[in-house]
């Protein structure tokens, strides 16, 4: 009798162990202050950031939601939440994405692989001002341009450079996954696509203002 009640015991401990983390896992972030909200997001861990390595390049895409842009603009400055809604509803109507290239070689990544220095200013002209049109992202049966694009230069200060994106919102619900699309002319990688799952997106924190 005793080893069928300790045997009846240790099934109710397993069930409830499993019950306990299977609810942990599936169980939303909760409410973040700013610096854990910014960080969450981050992380490539989670379902806002994903990197790609091919040959000598990196690859990054940031996912940024609204609240997200926000936070990182009133990090370190005294803004009152007023401000922060009414800039929320000014980023209305569009989603937002950072996308970086870092090179494994080279300070400038547009350096790594050319064999000339008038190919070194084909790749910046290339990156500064013609690259928008390589970018694009398929929602559901939506191709989406990039409307707005903006190559930050660093000079080589770090061997990566930033590129800052924002793409008409069709499915504000986020209800169909999203595949974000650079399809490269200039560093012989060929098309790039990451997949942005619409269940990562639905499952991020909340921003504590």
């Amino acid at each position: 009798m005793k080893d069928t009640a300790v045997k009846r015991n240790k099934r109710v401990l397993f069930f409830f162990a499993v019950y306990t983390v299977f609810n942990t896992s599936c169980s939303k972030p909760a409410i973040l202050n700013t610096k854990e909200y910014t960080a969450w997001i981050e992380n490539p861990d989670h379902g806002a950031s994903f990197t790609k390595k091919i040959n000598d390049f990196e690859f990054a895409v940031l996912y940024k939601p609204i609240d997200y842009i926000a936070a990182i603009e009133s990090k370190n400055r005294n803004i009152s939440k007023d401000s922060i809604l009414k800039r929320r509803k000014d980023l209305k109507g569009y989603q937002y994405y950072t996308f970086r290239i870092r090179s494994f070689k080279d300070n400038e990544f547009f350096r790594t692989g050319m064999t000339s220095e008038n190919e070194y200013y084909e790749r910046l002209e290339y990156f500064v001002s013609n690259a928008q049109s390589d970018i694009k992202l398929i929602e559901g049966k939506d191709t989406i341009a990039c409307a707005v694009y903006h190559f930050e230069r660093n000079y080589g200060i770090s061997p990566y450079n930033n590129i800052v994106l924002s793409f008409e919102e069709k499915d504000s619900l986020n209800t169909n996954d999203k595949v974000f699309i650079y399809d490269d002319k200039m560093l012989g990688v060929g098309k790039i696509a990451v997949k942005i799952k619409a269940d990562g997106l639905n499952d991020l924190p909340k921003w504590n203002i």
